[in-house]
């Protein structure tokens, strides 16, 4: 599945087939952060992202936070320049925070790499964390969170985590559980542990030559020393289902294999989707609220059925699966609606830079490359011990 290859020795190639239609390339360079590359020669864009993974787990909803501010005011730019400089070329950037690291991406023209680069590169290296853009972004992010949120049906997902995480970053809402705490030194302290490049991970795809990929990502961001290991959280999750319900909704909830644990995670998202389909199979006239979040260190499965029956019609489905009252027609069933999301997130370069970026930092290489197969070879066996154990 894997091969090496050196490139004029000058970096290091670990190449994967990440589907039968592309291959990703995790460039090595020297002093470089790690570079995924998957050549899409059709592509008149470059999709370009940076990953900064967390390396301490604060549940105050700091990262969050930082990812908002890195790109105001600094010692080089007023506030909203940075926006301003690439309207200027046509393009935007967004940015995306989850429980294990934070993600900024854009989509350029290749010639334009090195502009990106370059902002990027001078922006996180002195944000000012200033006391009053500080205060009105806690308004900005109360309202992303808020507004349109489902109060019943994300509250009690939001219970559900605190139940089997209690107030850490993996049982409250990314804003933390009192915003208005944030201090602009507490980002400034979180800035300065993960806002390195040796922490750093860039995906890209388009067409590109990857020594250019490599020496521009190398001149804006060198390394001092090796990746450093994130922090594990002090974590006493909840043994088995939990279970809720509220207002005509039930709710479970079970924490299930870490990302540090490749094949049984695998094992357990394929089990998620056997209860999830036996869950809805029982169901009239309504589905359910599914998720399954494979991350570093917690990976609960959440799923919320508004229904009056719905604790009933749950309990019968965990009981089934747990027995293996199942057919070997459901668990394909299963783990084709596992493949079929790997897949569908890889249709345009932003999906598929976030899934390499994500998988890497999660999995390392050798899960982009053996996803698939991962998936293929779950067997009824797998799914009994999993559902023994976090079931």
């Amino acid at each position: 599945m894997k091969k090496l290859v050196f490139a004029a020795a000058l970096f290091l190639l670990s190449v994967c087939v990440f589907s039968a239609e592309m291959t990703c390339e995790e460039i090595k360079k020297e002093g470089v952060p790690p570079i995924l590359y998957i050549s899409r020669p059709s592509d008149a864009f470059l999709t370009f992202s940076v990953f900064v993974p967390n390396l301490s787990q604060p549940a105050s909803g700091v990262p969050h936070m930082a990812e908002h501010l890195i790109f105001a005011s600094s010692r080089e730019f007023e506030s909203g320049a940075l926006d301003l400089m690439l309207e200027s070329k046509g393009y935007s950037a967004d940015a995306y925070t989850s429980c294990d690291f934070t993600c900024f991406r854009t989509v350029i023209r290749p010639e334009d790499l090195e502009l990106v680069c370059s902002l990027f590169s001078r922006a996180r290296s002195g944000p000012l964390f200033d006391e009053e853009e500080l205060r009105l972004e806690k308004g900005i992010v109360k309202d992303e969170f808020y507004a349109g949120r489902d109060a019943g049906a994300d509250g009690l997902r939001y219970r559900l985590l605190n139940a089997l995480y209690g107030d850490t970053i993996y049982g409250l809402p990314l804003e933390g559980k009192d915003i208005g705490a944030i201090t602009s030194e507490e980002l400034r302290q979180y800035h300065k542990a993960c806002y390195r490049p040796e922490n750093y991970v860039f995906a890209a795809a388009g067409n590109i030559d990857k020594d250019l990929l490599a020496r521009t990502v190398g001149r804006y961001f060198k390394t001092e020393g090796p990746a450093p290991l994130p922090e594990a959280p002090a974590l006493k999750p909840a043994a088995g289902v939990t279970e809720i319900s509220e207002g005509g909704r039930c709710g479970i909830a079970a924490p299930m294999a870490t990302a540090e644990r490749l094949g049984e995670a695998v094992t357990c998202s394929v089990l998620s989707s056997l209860i999830y389909n036996a869950v809805r199979s029982r169901l009239k006239g309504s589905a359910p609220y599914y998720s399954h979040n494979t991350g570093r260190f917690a990976s609960p499965f959440v799923l919320i059925v508004n229904s009056p029956e719905g604790k009933e019609i749950c309990r019968q489905a965990l009981a089934a699966v747990k027995e293996g009252r199942y057919t070997d027609a459901d668990l394909e069933a299963a783990k084709k609606l596992q493949l079929s999301d790997f897949l569908t997130r890889n249709q345009n370069g932003k999906s598929l830079t976030y899934q390499l970026g994500q998988m890497y930092i999660l999995h390392g290489l050798e899960a982009i490359g053996g996803y698939s197969d991962y998936i293929s070879g779950v067997s009824r066996e797998d799914i009994k011990k999993a559902a023994e154990k976090y079931l």
